[in-house]
């Protein structure tokens, strides 16, 4: 149950919590719950948020919506009988079975194909709290394993092939004891009369004199076909040469749609695809080289993918002066810049537009600072041709963040919120005054941030973080007291 109204120890370091499903006694060494309820004495299933207390001597109070129930946690005992299987009924097609043998005597049964639906119920004979009874059974040579039927009682089998079964039921006391006393039930499936050895016999029978007779009316046929053969060979080795080069037509095709599924039409650098498709992966390699580390306790490379978002400052500018073909002579251009900067181990995506992600692999701080700035510098030393002799100069706003964001808790962040980050640092970039690069790190004191409002803050109060020191936060910029924070 989510709701809890209260939580007391006992002397043996056990939990005791209340609940509006129940009260609960829950042991921290073995991670095992036990749950009480109405039919254990509690006053309701319910009850009161603050209702608990903890006496001197060691009797708690718990008070709900009937009352209140006090008790001696070390009163408290466990049911320990094993309670005995038996069964106390059996149906074939919904008819009880009759027998001279009574059930709880009955060791085996015979079912024939007729019996296309057989049910079992069987109880646990313990009757402190019959409700709280959990079975599992399994049909041996049907089931591969236990079957959990929780307090069902019953359990019900369609269309068994004929063969030899054994149903094999177990149960608990109201505490959960299992049974040391299964119940076990021979089950025979008689084949139909179709299925038996001298029906397959005379099925031989007959598909022999088949065979004969068709081996006798090809022997006389086999003359005639030769020259067929030939013939049909020659034409077959030229379909199969003929089939074989449209399969490989075909193979070239697929990998071609593959490889434009995830490629940019217009820049041929990756898409959001290709990323929705790798990243995954790349993430479980980042993990298990941050967990290779900490066991082996070596330096070693960096192990972080950096998030770096790329946005083209005044390109909209362009489209609207002098047209969309000018802007993709531009995005052209970007993309070269953006190869010539990266790695060949990096992945470089068009995102959207002129805004553009890279993901880099094995990157440390001073990597990613290093390369940001040299993307902001070759973007603004550039002089992109427009066609017709016409040229235009651009810069460019860049946001970064790692993935892992949290060393301390590396999957508490995903990669979309890391890429939240990003964009927030993107933000702050653009409206600070463009051309320049932002990085935001986590710090020590960031780990005192309740992990679930962290994001949160980041959109909303990215400027007193930094301030206090729970964020770092890196920049090209060199007015760091004028930075604009506030989304517009």
């Amino acid at each position: 149950n989510g709701v809890v109204y209260g939580i007391l120890e006992d002397e043996a370091g056990l939990l005791w919590i209340s609940s509006n499903d129940g009260l609960l006694r829950f042991d921290p060494t073995t991670e095992v719950f036990r749950r009480f309820d109405d039919t254990h004495g509690l006053q309701s299933v319910e009850f009161n948020n603050g209702a608990y207390y903890r006496a001197a001597d060691g009797e708690m109070f718990f008070g709900g919506n009937e009352g209140f129930n006090s008790f001696f946690p070390h009163a408290i005992q466990t049911n320990a009988h094993r309670p005995p299987v038996v069964l106390t009924s059996l149906q074939k097609v919904n008819r009880e079975l009759e027998s001279e043998t009574p059930l709880v005597e009955l060791d085996e049964i015979e079912l024939t194909h007729k019996d296309y639906v057989v049910s079992f119920e069987f109880a646990a004979l313990d009757f402190t709290a019959p409700k709280e009874n959990r079975y599992a059974c399994m049909l041996e040579g049907f089931d591969e394993d236990w079957v959990e039927l929780g307090n069902l009682n019953r359990a019900t089998y369609t269309n068994l092939d004929p063969g030899n079964y054994t149903l094999r039921v177990r149960g608990t006391n109201s505490d959960g004891i299992w049974s040391d006393n299964e119940l076990a039930l021979e089950v025979h499936v008689i084949p139909p009369w179709w299925r038996t050895w001298w029906a397959y016999t005379f099925y031989g029978l007959v598909a022999l004199a088949f065979v004969a007779r068709y081996l006798f009316q090809q022997a006389q046929r086999n003359e005639r076909a030769e020259e067929q053969r030939r013939t049909l060979e020659a034409q077959v080795r030229e379909r199969t040469h003929e089939l074989a080069e449209r399969n490989q037509e075909l193979q070239r095709a697929i990998q071609q749609l593959e490889l434009a599924s995830v490629t940019d039409s217009l820049t041929g650098l990756r898409n959001r695809r290709f990323l929705v498709n790798t990243i995954e992966r790349d993430l479980a390699l980042v993990h298990r080289l941050r967990r290779d580390r900490e066991e082996h306790g070596a330096d070693g490379p960096a192990t972080d993918s950096l998030f770096l978002i790329f946005d083209l400052d005044g390109f909209k500018e362009v489209n609207d002066s002098y047209g969309h073909s000018a802007g993709d002579r531009v995005l052209l251009q970007v993309r070269d810049l953006l190869e010539d900067a990266c790695r060949k181990s990096d992945s470089i995506i068009r995102w959207g537009g002129d805004e553009f992600l890279i993901v880099a692999r094995h990157t440390d701080r001073e990597a990613a600072e290093r390369l940001a700035e040299r993307l902001r510098s070759n973007v603004e030393g550039h002089v992109f041709d427009l066609g017709n002799g016409q040229t235009v100069s651009l810069s460019c706003s860049i946001g970064f963040a790692f993935y892992p964001f949290l060393s301390s808790n590396p999957r508490l962040f995903n990669w979309e919120q890391v890429m939240a980050v990003a964009d927030r640092a993107l933000y702050v970039a653009k409206k600070s005054g463009r051309n320049a690069w932002v990085g935001v790190y986590e710090t020590e004191k960031t780990r005192q941030i309740e992990a679930l409002r962290l994001m949160s803050l980041i959109n909303e109060r990215i400027e007193e973080l930094v301030g206090e020191g729970k964020l770092e936060l890196r920049t090209s910029l060199p007015d760091h007291d004028h930075l604009v924070w506030a989304w517009a």
